[in-house]
């Protein structure tokens, strides 16, 4: 039976409602596909930013260790090349002391903050507790003139008094080669004698007249402490500065003129034959619960060998 208008609009109403359901919204397959695409594109952003923030995370853990490493280096090296002012080659401005039993490699660099040296006029006894320090005297003893201190008595007045008044001072036998800080607290002149006046002392060595004198010192000493790299001023031990820390290994060698390497240089030799003291530093940063490295190599010329 032929299909009536009824039919017709039957069949347009279907097609009408088919229409509509696709604007109203999306199939499951549409679903499907939009939610996939959308935790693609996620993925893809999250995976972006991780690996960004790795990177980055990375770059700085690494410049890090690398300023910690390279100031450590600088640091020493400004030390190096202005260590033995002020001394002569027969003073021990430098000395590398080399690793033993698993410590570190030990550097010691020294310079005089004045140019006048004071002669010891009288002998001081190990376990003694003088007290005086006479430096010159109405005597005939060699170097001791009275009147031909007067300028060198002035000069190191002026300095404690500009430095707070008490300051440290060392003195030194050259023939044995060793010595000892104290503090230098006032200055006395009895018309007859000059002298230092030192806070009270026990008197670690003896010092003799004509191979002992007196400089104002000063004395920097760096070594590995654990994971650290320390310096010691003036041997303070109980109170030394942290200047870089993560520290895996400090090897220093001393550079000869002949360009051959030692590593180790003791009080006794002439520092003055060194062209360049070698310090080789490496640091550890941790990053991601892994070790990372950095080893920096850096040569110093003590260019106050020039003036000797």
């Amino acid at each position: 039976m032929p299909c009536s208008s009824s039919c017709a609009t039957d069949s347009k109403s279907l097609y009408s409602r088919s229409q509509l359901d696709r604007q109203r919204g999306f199939t499951i397959a549409e679903m499907l596909v939009s939610i996939t695409i959308g935790l693609m594109v996620t993925g893809l952003t999250l995976s972006s930013s991780l690996i960004n923030r790795y990177s980055i995370s990375k770059d700085i853990a690494r410049t890090r260790l690398n300023q910690n490493v390279r100031g450590a280096i600088d640091m020493i090296g400004l030390d190096v090349r202005v260590t033995g002012e002020n001394l002569t080659s027969s003073f021990p401005a430098i000395e590398v002391i080399d690793a033993v039993s698993g410590s570190s490699d030990r550097l010691i660099l020294r310079r005089n903050l004045l140019a006048e040296v004071l002669p010891l006029c009288t002998a001081i006894s190990a376990g003694s507790t003088v007290t005086q320090i006479i430096f010159a005297r109405t005597t005939a003893t060699p170097g001791c003139s009275y009147a031909g201190q007067t300028h060198n008595y002035n000069t190191w007045q002026n300095y404690r008094v500009a430095n707070g008044g008490t300051v440290k001072a060392f003195i030194f036998d050259a023939v044995l080669r060793r010595g000892e800080f104290f503090t230098y607290r006032a200055g006395v002149s009895t018309g007859t004698q000059y002298e230092l006046s030192t806070n009270p002392i026990t008197w670690q060595y003896s010092y003799a007249v004509g191979t002992s004198a007196v400089y104002m010192l000063e004395e920097w000493e760096y070594r590995k402490e654990g994971e650290l790299i320390t310096l010691i001023e003036n041997r303070e031990t109980a109170d030394p500065y942290n200047i870089a820390f993560g520290a895996n290994s400090f090897n220093v060698n001393a550079i000869l003129d002949d360009d051959s390497s030692v590593a180790s240089f003791s009080e006794t030799q002439n520092w003055t034959t060194l062209s360049a003291v070698e310090i080789s530093l490496t640091g550890t940063e941790q990053f991601m619960k892994k070790p990372m490295l950095r080893t920096l190599t850096g040569r110093f010329f003590p260019r106050n060998i020039l003036s000797n």
